[in-house]
């Protein structure tokens, strides 16, 4: 187990240096220039951050809760087993469901600010 840890270890770092060479061969100049970094990155944070932060609750509760049943599960009979897997299953649906949530919010938060820096068509006539 250690080798194969250690393998891969040693392929990521070999990844990691080829990109690296890839990178200031391909510009010819050794001189690195930061990536720009778009306006509307910087005005999108902290809507993003604010419903990240409201959602983390619902996940953490969802995952104490996860936590709980597992420890359940070790010390339990077989129908309660039965049981706590049906919560379990509960538990990673709702899970699933705050993600999606989640993921939605993001996509209509960055519409939402896509749609408020277009300027407005008109015809004007």
């Amino acid at each position: 187990m250690k080798f194969i840890r250690s393998l891969l270890a040693l392929a990521a770092f070999g990844v990691v240096v080829a990109s690296l060479s890839a990178q200031t061969a391909g510009t010819g100049s050794t001189t690195n220039t930061p990536p720009a970094v778009r306006p509307e990155g910087a005005a999108l944070g902290p809507a993003l951050k604010a419903i990240v932060d409201a959602n983390r609750a619902a996940i953490g509760t969802l995952l104490d809760q996860r936590k709980a049943l597992l420890e359940q599960l070790k010390n339990a009979t077989p129908e309660q087993r039965d049981a706590i897997r049906t919560q379990l299953q509960q538990v990673m649906k709702d899970t699933q469901s705050a993600q999606r949530d989640l993921a939605k919010a993001i996509r209509d938060a960055i519409k939402a600010r896509r749609d408020a820096a277009k300027p407005p068509t008109g015809n004007g006539g």
